[in-house]
């Protein structure tokens, strides 16, 4: 006997289970709409109930509105938004607005502190009532009719609910019970894949038989992202400490001026007698705080932002000459502060190179900076341009402080500082030449710190034309 291999479409599937709840949905919306008359009709005499410790309170008039606060009790008119549009005898007065949880937990319990409470809903009006009685009443002469009318009504109240209770409970039933050949199997045995490679066994494979393509496809798909995931394992386990390194920094970085603006402003709200000149003095360390925090901020957003493969570079074809001659002609008045001694070499000819003139901007105004931040006055500041036939090269070399030799393989990594106290003395983010190297790479090119007896010396060599090796 020949096998029958051929594949149903899951559409062809649901095709079926859809007409036949759409007419369960069919049935369900006429016992719903004819339970809204039941109840509507049964809710048209509201009255005052009280039966042992099962009670409801509904209004019925002024002579049953009179008993309930003339036993102490009280009622509230709620419109929809839970706001007292109407009071009578309440604690709470027109205009209070309960909360969802409050008015919850009113539903549920039946209670507020030292009232028993009832909920009426007006169909018409959209309006709610909220009536309570004291604890200790347990009478508020109603008559004997009134109290089996009440019961009745009740009753069929309940019954109501009941069947269309009961008719969901067994739509639901024949609806997964329909489906649960379908589905339910081959998600079970996926299910049961999918948790021994949360216990961390990636070389599982499952193996489900089915006839459905679409959960034929779901199981190829599987089983390749579990083989992924099983070469990627080690990579997975690198990224996620390097991940809790950065929040950890993040944290590290933030606490210091966090700290320091909440402390020196909850000095100045408490302390009315402060001088001018003590409150200037601290409010410009709140704004030096602010500005730092801010900067942290921005430079982690700009580092996420060339961190998505979403992101995209801006290729145009610049001259690379005079884009560096305008880039260091910013600094100069930053140089001549600091007291540099600066040399640029860059030819006089027009070079053309694809780049993005705004991230290359950052990226090589990131080291300058650096160069400027972290190194003292008198320092030597030397940037120049080698042309080769296809990259073009960029130094940008210092005679300053330079980078400690064991740090210099981990100085492109996030918050990586050559020395620790840099950051609370300058303000920098230890994201700068992270920023610098991602920038570098988009363009193809490659950011390197040379080895030099003094200072730091950064060579970036990026392509003249943008090769996209995607």
């Amino acid at each position: 006997m020949k096998m029958n291999n051929k594949k149903v479409k899951l559409s062809n599937k649901l095709l079926v289970n859809y007409v036949i709840i759409i007419i369960l949905l069919i049935l369900f919306s006429v016992t719903i709409f004819f339970g809204y008359i039941i109840f509507k009709f049964f809710n048209e005499s509201p009255m005052i109930i009280l039966d042992d410790n099962e009670y409801e309170i509904v209004l019925k008039g002024n002579e049953d509105i009179n008993k309930i606060i003339e036993y102490g009790g009280f009622y509230e008119i709620i419109d929809d938004n839970l706001t007292i549009i109407y009071e009578e005898n309440s604690s709470l007065k027109d205009g209070y607005e309960y909360t969802l949880v409050e008015f919850l937990k009113i539903i549920v319990s039946g209670k507020r502190k030292n009232y028993n409470t009832t909920i009426k809903f007006d169909l018409e009006t959209d309006n709610m009532v909220i009536i309570g009685l004291p604890d200790d009443i347990q009478n508020i002469g109603l008559t004997d009719g009134d109290l089996n009318e009440a019961k009745l009504r009740n009753l069929k109240q309940k019954v109501g609910v009941f069947v269309i209770g009961l008719f969901i409970m067994v739509s639901v039933l024949l609806y997964s019970k329909i489906t649960s050949r379908t589905f339910v199997k081959p998600l079970t045995d996926l299910l049961k894949s999918i948790d021994k490679m949360k216990e961390g066994d990636y070389s599982v494979r499952t193996e489900i038989k089915d006839s459905i393509q679409e959960i034929v496809e779901v199981k190829k798909a599987f089983n390749h992202m579990a083989e992924k995931i099983q070469d990627e394992s080690e990579l997975k386990n690198k990224s996620e400490q390097v991940r809790k390194q950065m929040i950890l920094d993040i944290s590290h970085d933030l606490k210091n001026p966090l700290t320091s603006i909440q402390g020196y402003s909850e000095f100045l709200i408490k302390n009315d007698n402060v001088s001018n000149e003590k409150r200037l003095e601290m409010l410009n360390i709140i704004n030096r705080n602010s500005v730092r925090a801010n900067n942290l901020i921005k430079e982690l957003f700009e580092y996420s932002k060339l961190q998505s493969e979403e992101y995209k570079i801006k290729f145009e074809m610049n001259d690379i000459c005079e884009f560096l001659r305008e880039l260091i002609a910013i600094f100069i008045p930053q140089f001549e502060e600091k007291q540099f001694e600066y040399d640029f070499s860059i030819p006089d000819r027009e070079i053309l190179v694809s780049f993005d003139k705004k991230q290359l901007d950052r990226a090589i105004s990131n080291i300058i900076n650096n160069a400027i931040k972290y190194n003292n006055i008198g320092t030597k500041l030397l940037i120049y341009l080698v042309d080769s036939e296809n990259d073009i090269i960029i130094i940008i070399k210092d005679n300053g402080k330079g980078i400690p030799k064991e740090m210099k393989s981990e100085i492109f990594k996030p918050f990586i500082r050559g020395d620790e106290s840099r950051n609370s003395k300058t303000g920098g983010t230890g994201l700068g030449l992270a920023i610098a190297e991602n920038i570098i790479e988009r363009h193809k090119g490659i950011i390197t710190l040379n080895d030099t007896d003094t200072g730091c010396e950064f060579e970036i060599k990026i392509p003249r034309k943008y090769k996209n090796n995607k």
